[in-house]
């Protein structure tokens, strides 16, 4: 039996680019969801990246988003700026991000029940 994941890729990168497009949906979204909640790792380290900001009274943007992940040595691990950038790309609505954010959630919720096997734990 294949193991089907969990997870949106479309969902995580809008859920991002909301946030990159309109900083202030972090406010509505950083409640419902946590960097543990994305299933891709490079988004969780982003994720995690813009709460750091946030919670440092920073802007949550494209400049200091890169520059804190090359602080923390993580940029080449996320594959670089131009990543970054694909975010915003993929967002319908910034005003969006709340519902982004829930189908991420739903999806990490979901995938908890289960094993890498596709097995209910």
């Amino acid at each position: 039996m294949r193991s089907i994941p969990h997870h949106d890729d479309e969902a995580e990168q809008a859920a991002l680019g909301s946030v990159m497009v309109w900083p202030e949906v972090l406010d509505r979204i950083a409640y419902l969801i946590t960097s543990g909640d994305y299933y891709l790792e490079a988004h969780g380290r982003i994720c995690q990246i813009m709460l750091d900001l946030q919670g440092r009274g920073k802007p949550v943007d494209l400049v200091d988003i890169s520059a804190l992940l090359k602080e923390r040595v993580q940029l080449k691990v996320v594959v670089g700026e131009v990543f970054l950038v694909g975010f915003s790309e993929e967002v319908g609505f910034a005003t969006n991000g709340a519902y982004y954010a829930n189908i991420l959630r739903k999806k990490s919720m979901n995938g908890q029940f289960y094993s890498p096997l596709g097995v209910a734990r």
